[in-house]
């Protein structure tokens, strides 16, 4: 935590200088989600139908573990810290995700049970997709459900084989 800490204040030192002084960070648009890029402005403007948008304020839980899951959290602006809960007073950061990153994959995807905690590193936007949003949305848009389906699985796989190497 302490490592990855050190790189985000060093990587927003950095953002800074390429800034203008305290300019904001600007929310993340569909179109520019890696998971989204490149297809018709129609099929994003009909999944955003489908999205709903959040704020949060810094400290506060997105979910925890074990609520039940079934959304797709996109980061538009801000960061988000996922923790493991290792005891009462203690928790361990097993990563964070930042503009432009997704989290909560795995409930979505299998509707289990949450594994970590969410908590807003900084006030965060994001966008969520619930899995029956998706089916609803799917239901006009099969391609670009599977695609999005596919390219969720492409980025978990990676996640997984990165993990396994740790391991």
């Amino acid at each position: 935590a302490w490592v990855e800490g050190r790189i985000l204040k060093e990587a927003a030192g950095t953002l800074k200088v390429s800034r203008e002084k305290d300019e904001p960070e600007t929310p993340l648009m569909l179109s520019e989600l890696d998971l989204l890029k490149g297809r018709k402005q129609e099929t994003l403007d009909a999944l955003d139908a489908h999205l709903i948008k959040a704020s949060y304020a810094k400290g506060t839980k997105l979910f925890s573990r074990g609520d039940v899951a079934g959304d797709l959290f996109f980061v538009r602006k801000g960061l988000v810290g996922l923790t493991l809960p290792i005891d009462r007073d203690r928790s361990r950061r097993v990563n964070t995700c930042g503009r432009g990153a997704f989290f909560g994959e795995a409930g979505f995807l299998d509707g289990k049970a949450h594994t970590t905690d969410a908590i807003a590193l900084t006030d965060v936007e994001v966008f969520v997709l619930s899995r029956k949003a998706l089916d609803q949305f799917a239901e006009k848009h099969k391609r670009a459900a599977l695609n999005l389906m596919a390219g969720l699985a492409s980025i978990v796989t990676d996640r997984v084989r990165k993990l396994t190497d740790e391991l």
